[in-house]
């Protein structure tokens, strides 16, 4: 009998419905969030056995859906910033000072306390973190800035996508590592200005708004034609990370020509299927749902060819492997259970499917945005979460056009339900049920 050994964590959240293969993914994820729980994201069935700073960015959202994680990436955060080495870098492993000083991997110590503070409405860990985050994001710009204003390529790209299984290409795949390092170094700006501004220093908050200002103008000019809305290199990755850090043009018509080209290139030229890797990984159906293309999302969810969630689990995996190509690979650099290939797939479940989100405006699910999706040929999902505010629930099914939802909003807080009609229903605590239907 194997038993797995991880961090005291509470369990928080639910999540079933009336596709198999979706459950079956949802349990091989949840499995190995469980086996990376300890004291620190752990790889756990490696021979390295290390805190790898890479996946746990977004990995941590899905965890926090499942598990009360919030005292366990306090924790890590401090590990990492005790990481940092003298000249303001950060390797790529936390707490093991010899190995890199690229912007993606460590991009953890931004991205987690800025979702920390919508996800649990604690500003705390982004003030305990901020002049580290402050001293981080300079060096990088010191070691890595190149004349134009991009950054020269310093990381491991997007590690194991599509275009490196069965050796066919580089494990650190397609994408421009200048792109990915550049968008990410972007990325951070931003979040420390937002961070700035939340802890009212308002020097450091101009500083970052014009840095970012200057970074998104070189990396439009550098990677992007105007003409074709197509990014250097042309991946589904190089659309995602722009989509999601909002390196596009202001003009809307351009950003809806960029979601064009990011879904002919899954639905049409790879046949719905992905190409990207651990980073591109953590933003794609976010993105796509974000941008009004959820169906698209589903359709790699449900994906049983390879390379897909779909075909592990056909395979007899009852966990996420590190690459696609598992079962094709040299095992030397193949193992299951990584979740590196997770991306933040399970928190998409609860996100979209169940419709489970927090308002911004009011972190911490303070207000509460209930908004499933009906995907596919799925006819009910039940969904539940423990939130720093109370149980939520989000239970629906549908009958033909029929769709009645279940939900459940806690103590002290307020919602936002919008029914498959389009209709937004503003309720209070309670229970709640409504009919409508489906567009």
């Amino acid at each position: 009998e194997a038993l797995i050994e991880h961090t005291d964590v509470r369990p928080v959240g639910s999540y079933s419905c009336s596709n198999i293969m979706v459950n079956k993914i949802h349990d091989a994820m949840r499995e190995g969030m469980r086996m990376f729980l300890r004291s620190a994201p752990l790889d756990p069935d490696r021979d390295e056995r290390q805190a790898w700073m890479g996946d746990p960015a977004k990995d941590a959202e899905s965890d926090a859906y499942n598990f009360d994680v919030g005292a366990f990436y306090t924790k890590w955060m401090d590990d990492v910033r005790r990481s940092q080495r003298t000249d303001g870098s950060i390797p790529d492993v936390a707490m093991y000072w010899t190995m890199g000083n690229g912007v993606e991997w460590p991009s953890v110590f931004t991205i987690i306390p800025d979702w920390y503070v919508g996800f649990y409405g604690d500003n705390r860990l982004s003030q305990r973190n901020y002049e580290a985050m402050k001293r981080w994001v300079l060096a990088m710009k010191l070691q890595h800035g190149q004349p134009d204003g991009t950054l020269e390529g310093s990381g491991y790209g997007d590690w194991c996508d599509v275009y490196s299984m069965d050796g066919k290409g580089s494990d650190a795949g397609m994408t421009s590592h200048e792109l990915i390092s550049t968008a990410y170094q972007y990325n951070n700006i931003r979040i420390v200005q937002h961070t700035a501004e939340r802890l009212g220093r308002t020097d450091d908050a101009a500083m970052w708004r014009s840095m970012g200002d200057a970074m998104q103008i070189a990396f439009m000019a550098k990677f992007f034609d105007p003409k074709t809305c197509k990014y250097t290199s042309e991946t589904q990755c190089s659309y995602v990370l722009p989509l999601a850090f909002g390196l596009t043009p202001a003009d809307p018509a351009l950003r809806t020509k960029i979601v064009e080209n990011l879904v002919h290139d899954i639905t049409v030229t790879h046949d719905n299927h992905l190409t990207v890797g651990l980073l591109g990984n953590q933003w794609l159906l976010q993105v796509l749902s974000q941008n009004g293309r959820p169906d698209v999302a589903w359709s790699l969810v449900t994906q049983t060819t390879k390379p897909s969630w779909g075909y592990m689990i056909n395979y007899g995996s009852n966990t996420i492997w590190e690459r696609w190509d598992y079962d094709t690979r040299d095992p030397g650099m193949n193992s299951e259970a990584l979740l590196i290939q997770a991306g933040n797939v399970d928190a998409w479940f609860y996100q979209t499917l169940g419709g489970i989100n927090y308002d911004p405006a009011k972190p911490g699910f303070a207000h509460i945005l209930i908004q499933p999706h009906m995907a596919g040929d799925l006819t009910w999902v039940k969904c539940q979460f423990d939130s720093p505010r109370g149980l939520i629930v989000s239970n629906w099914t549908r009958n033909s056009q029929n769709a009645t939802m279940n939900v459940t909003i806690p103590a002290n807080t307020t919602a936002t339900v919008t029914t498959p009609d389009g209709a937004a229903h503003e309720v209070g605590a309670g229970d709640w049920v409504f009919k409508s239907r489906v567009k």
